[in-house]
């Protein structure tokens, strides 16, 4: 009996209980307007963004590192989501790679085709728990309440 009881004590040493996987919320929703109000994403409108007319950076290290994976499904950690019956939105990914952490935060620039910018900034909670979660963001250094939805997306004025 001691040895079952011993046994049993053990089982979840051995059975290797390690949580297997992370859950991950990361991303966020963006639009995008002229000064008239049009949506820059849609390409019916004229002077639209197109995918290839934005890059994405990520600050490791104090370094900017061009993110692009075409393995991916959002090869520029970002992906333009509408239609002519839907309204267009971008939904955009923070680079979690662990070297793109500094104190918490993650530090990621939108750059265009005519060479403006917007710097975002995504704070997690990455306690190496079970997830990892968006806590706060910042674009251009202004405070912006979380996006989780297309229709509460942060609009970007070019």
């Amino acid at each position: 009996m001691k040895k079952i009881l011993i046994l049993l004590a053990l089982l979840p040493f051995l059975s290797g209980c390690v949580p297997c996987c992370k859950n991950i919320s990361a991303h966020l929703f963006l639009k995008y307007q002229n000064i008239n109000g049009d949506d820059l994403l849609d390409p019916r409108t004229p002077n639209a963004l197109k995918a290839e007319d934005i890059e994405v950076y990520v600050l490791r290290n104090g370094v900017r590192v061009r993110l692009f994976d075409a393995r991916m499904d959002a090869p520029a950690n970002f992906k333009i989501y509408g239609s002519s019956t839907e309204k267009y939105h971008m939904m955009f990914y923070f680079d979690i790679a662990e070297e793109s952490f500094a104190n918490k935060r993650i530090t990621m620039f939108l750059t265009y085709k005519d060479g403006s910018e917007d710097k975002l900034i995504g704070e997690f909670n990455n306690d190496d728990g079970p997830s990892i979660t968006l806590r706060a963001v910042w674009i251009n250094n202004i405070a912006i309440g979380l996006p989780f939805s297309p229709s509460t997306a942060f609009i970007i004025k070019k």
